[in-house]
């Protein structure tokens, strides 16, 4: 009875301690699919943390001049500091004057303050034209809306999110929610499966179902 009260002290003091780790989550992937011809558009994405404290982002750089970051409306620098709480996100727009020339290579980077082996010190943000992805964290949005008719693209590769080692997803056209329109199988982080292209002939509203070893979720995806 001794060494089992001991050892739910020593669970309970790990479970309280790994709830206290600082986080930070940011995008990996920022969609951006403009409107075919555009010339100036802008997104905005969010970086957010669990800390109490202020946790600080400097050493920003777009590696080019493809396009600018601004923070609050101000240009972000280099040399900039900026902070963020739990109860304070980081809010930022990413704004194109132009349709970039290299958008495969677009990205961001940037260090944190945190040092520490919970996460990784550089941050690192890819923006993508090409194709569609689908976060598992933040898994909040239950409706996702690909605008492929107004991009250039005839078709796009819409990448799903892995629930566990191992996900299968399930696709139903709305108006048959009956009869499968396609299904995918893929392993984690297997990204040469856990795709489907939408060409413009699959224009519509889709039901999306997934079940893994960890977790079941279902949401809509739009192609328009």
């Amino acid at each position: 009875m001794k060494n089992l009260f001991l050892f739910l002290i020593i669970l309970s003091w790990q479970t309280i301690k790994s709830q206290n780790i600082i986080q930070l989550w940011q995008p990996y992937t920022v969609n951006i699919l403009p409107n075919c011809g555009a010339r100036d558009f802008e997104k905005e994405f969010s970086i957010t943390t669990n800390s109490n404290e202020a946790i600080k982002l400097y050493n920003f750089n777009t590696h080019g001049t493809e396009y600018r970051i601004f923070y609050e409306g101000k240009k972000v620098e280099e040399k900039d500091s900026i902070s963020l709480t739990a109860l304070k996100p980081a809010v930022f727009k990413i704004r194109f004057d132009t349709m970039p020339r290299n958008q495969d290579s677009l990205h961001l980077t940037y260090t944190t303050s945190i040092d520490s082996m919970e996460i990784f010190k550089q941050g690192y943000i890819h923006f993508l034209f090409k194709g569609f992805i689908i976060s598992r964290f933040p898994f909040t949005e239950k409706d996702y809306v690909v605008e492929l008719s107004k991009s250039c693209l005839d078709s796009i590769r819409v990448y799903f999110p892995s629930g566990g080692t191992e996900t299968g997803t399930r696709l139903y056209r709305s108006g048959n929610l009956k009869k499968m329109f396609r299904y995918i199988w893929y392993n984690w982080g297997d990204d040469k499966k856990s795709f489907i292209t939408f060409y413009r002939k699959d224009i519509g509203r889709y039901l999306v179902q997934q079940a893994s070893c960890w977790t079941a979720d279902s949401f809509w995806l739009t192609i328009k």
